[in-house]
């Protein structure tokens, strides 16, 4: 499931056709807009402001209405959800091959060692062709835990991209052994 396979045509290339999606419709089926933005308040709490803009093109929708309709949110997150939220966003990004915005959300991680984490990061370096610093991440990853079959697979990519066979053959293998 980690979405990443070995490039086809040879050694090198990387992910191919990293994929660029529309997030708004271009139907005009838009019918609301939403704004969500954040700022950390006293004592550290984070509120989130999420703003409904109305009909798209301001279409039937007055000032007030959209005033009130706008709520402001107090999420008191301690910092394992706020990563939690971080990485998912960047697996979202790295789904989509989006690497800038991936490497973005990984900079306000504070758990530089947590394992989701390291395989983000061997991902996105996957993503770059970087393939010995992908490999660097996931044999950190792997020292903390060695039955991560995902990051086993990834690791036999970026040696096989890299032109280390026996490496990434042993990478495979050891994927392999370890049972669901």
């Amino acid at each position: 499931q980690s979405g990443l396979l070995p490039p086809k045509g040879g050694r090198g290339r990387g992910l191919a056709g990293a994929r660029n999606k529309p997030t708004t419709p271009t139907d005009g089926s838009l019918k609301e807009s939403t704004l969500l933005s954040s700022t950390v308040g006293e004592g550290g709490a984070q509120h989130l402001h999420l703003s409904s803009g109305g009909s798209a093109g301001g279409v039937g929708s007055s000032s007030s209405q959209t005033q009130s309709r706008a709520k402001t949110y107090q999420a008191n997150l301690n910092p394992d959800q706020v990563d939690a939220m971080h990485l998912d966003v960047m697996d979202y990004f790295l789904k989509e091959g989006l690497g800038l915005l991936a490497q973005d959300c990984s900079n306000y991680v504070e758990d530089k060692t947590s394992a989701r984490y390291l395989y983000n990061m061997g991902r996105l370096e996957y993503l770059r062709k970087n393939y010995p610093e992908s490999n660097r991440y996931l044999k950190q990853l792997l020292s903390v835990d060695s039955k991560h079959k995902n990051a086993w697979i990834l690791r036999g990519h970026a040696f096989y991209c890299d032109g280390k066979d026996f490496d990434s053959e042993e990478s495979y293998l050891s994927a392999l052994r370890i049972k669901n």
